[in-house]
């Protein structure tokens, strides 16, 4: 015999990228800026762990706006549940109406400038489903009130989420 158990366990994912941001994020770009607003982002920083940000991406998509868009993607064995599954089911038992769902969070050190995410509810922070394993998230941030040359900001991004593993 080969005796399992399901083990659950409360974790939180720590991701951040560099952003390059302006005021009148559309503008065409000078020799001497920071970086560039419509450039492809390096690799995004995320910490070991089973749900991982995977990628992100940014583009300027309007006179005072850039949106980013990353991707969460479960890269280990287990089941993915929102944060509160412990406290509402002790035995880390299958619950397929919570499979898949996880919280995320994302913001500046200062909130400034401010984050909103569509699939949020237009909030910077919200659950999301993983669909096969992934969830695309899309986001805005509003340059209005920032300054007129470039310069790079790192979003902190955190996911929280229960993994229900098998062990044996």
């Amino acid at each position: 015999y080969t005796l399992g158990a399901n083990v659950c366990y409360k974790y939180q994912t720590g991701a951040t990228a560099s952003l390059c941001l302006r005021k009148e994020a559309t503008k065409r770009g000078d020799v001497t800026d920071q970086c560039r607003v419509d450039e492809p982002k390096p690799a995004v920083s995320s910490a070991a762990a089973p749900v991982q940000v995977t990628s992100l991406t940014q583009r300027p998509t309007g006179k005072n706006e850039v949106s980013f868009t990353m991707i969460v993607e479960n890269v280990g064995k287990g089941d993915v549940y929102p944060a509160n599954f412990i406290q509402t089911n002790a035995q880390c038992l299958e619950k397929p109406e919570l499979k898949n769902k996880l919280q995320v969070a994302l913001s500046f050190a200062d909130n400034r400038p401010t984050i909103v995410c569509p699939v949020l509810a237009n909030s910077n922070k919200g659950t999301i489903q993983l669909i096969q394993g992934k969830a695309i998230l899309s986001c805005k941030i509003d340059t209005s009130q920032e300054q007129d040359t470039t310069f790079t900001r790192s979003p902190n991004i955190q996911v929280n989420y229960v993994y229900k593993d098998l062990v044996s």
